[in-house]
């Protein structure tokens, strides 16, 4: 391995290609262009990141991708003459991040159907099993922080949580996560409510264990999320665990997204939503690509996390992994001989404790 090669041989080229689309005006055509190429960009470095036999430095083959889609768009940008109306598309969306989430997620996640919810429950059930989870939580009051459509908290429950509260800033998503409990017959033990992760109604100290699942990330800074964290410490009691999952640091691919979701700022999820279903995606699938192209991500280091933990009262009692082959996780970079590379820190599910 060429240690000596750095980021910059393939954060040069992307800067460029951000630079080159952000000029564009977004007429109809240039929104498709821009995009169903950053749709490509991403997807195609899903195959670099997941092939565990490269052959090439993967900062060479990502610089190799970029230059290629750079081709792709030029290709198609030589051909904007065939749009007669090049009057600009209102397609705004809010530029305040807790906005933008709340509108994202009650789009992509709501919809879920009662066949497909199960199948995201089932993921997130996969997580508990194979990290070895389920004593820490079996027979105990638990807490959702960022519940949205429930499947976490129907995960817990099926697997011998005592009850779940969960509470979440999406109305639509509550609704259908307090739906789908009354359908399963589990209202009584699974109750979400609409409501603020900063500043929460639950009282202190009367849950036994706590979840924070891809939610924190999302806040407005690290300060919010260290609020958010010392919610969870108040209302847990002491000696409770925590399972807490952010975006770690250094992957390749949060390079790619960020530089999505600058380019596509504008862009409304609806409009995405419709353009996404030309490409028949699975629900899953739809919602992923959804997502890495709108969402904004704050990355954390595990020692930064770590540190906000413990100001928090928290102490990290082991590392977790995702169960599954798109999870930038811990297993991932340590079975890679580029795991560092492509997947910096990797994720950051962990298992923490409120200290007694």
């Amino acid at each position: 391995m060429n240690n000596k090669i750095s980021k910059e041989i393939y954060l040069t080229p992307l800067s460029l290609l951000k630079n080159k689309m952000q000029s564009l005006p977004n007429t109809k055509f240039n929104i498709y262009v821009k995009f169903n190429i950053l749709t490509l960009l991403n997807m195609k470095y899903e195959k670099i990141a997941f092939d565990k036999k490269l052959k090439e430095h993967p900062y060479l083959l990502t610089e190799k991708l970029i230059e290629d889609v750079n081709h792709i768009f030029d290709s198609f940008i030589d051909v904007g003459y065939i749009e007669e109306d090049k009057s600009l598309v209102k397609l705004k969306k809010s530029s305040d991040v807790v906005e933008k989430h709340e509108e994202l997620w009650q789009k992509v996640w709501t919809p879920y159907d009662d066949i497909e919810l199960q199948e995201l429950i089932d993921i997130r059930g996969n997580r508990l099993d194979s990290n070895k989870l389920i004593p820490f939580f079996k027979g105990k009051r638990c807490v959702d922080f960022g519940s949205g459509n429930g499947s976490f908290a129907f995960a817990l429950l099926e697997r011998g949580a005592k009850s779940v509260d969960g509470i979440d800033f999406g109305a639509a998503q509550v609704a259908r996560a307090n739906k789908a409990a009354k359908n399963r017959n589990i209202d009584e033990f699974a109750k979400f409510s609409h409501g603020n992760v900063l500043k929460t109604d639950f009282e202190d100290n009367i849950y036994e264990f706590g979840i924070s699942n891809a939610v924190f990330h999302h806040l407005a800074t690290k300060n919010d999320m260290e609020i958010a964290l010392g919610e969870v410490a108040r209302v847990l009691k002491p000696g409770s665990y925590f399972w807490y999952f952010i975006h770690g640091t250094g992957a390749i691919g949060m390079d790619l997204w960020d530089m999505s979701v600058d380019v596509l700022s504008n862009v409304s999820v609806d409009y995405m939503k419709d353009v996404i279903n030309f490409l028949n995606p699975g629900r899953g699938k739809d919602t992923y690509i959804i997502d890495l192209l709108t969402a904004t991500y704050i990355h954390s280091s595990l020692e930064e996390t770590e540190e906000m933990l413990n100001r928090c009262g928290f102490s990290i009692i082991k590392r977790l992994s995702g169960a599954d082959s798109t999870s930038y996780d811990l297993d991932k970079v340590n079975s890679d001989s580029y795991g560092c590379e492509k997947f910096g820190t990797g994720e950051l599910r962990l298992l923490c404790r409120l200290n007694s």
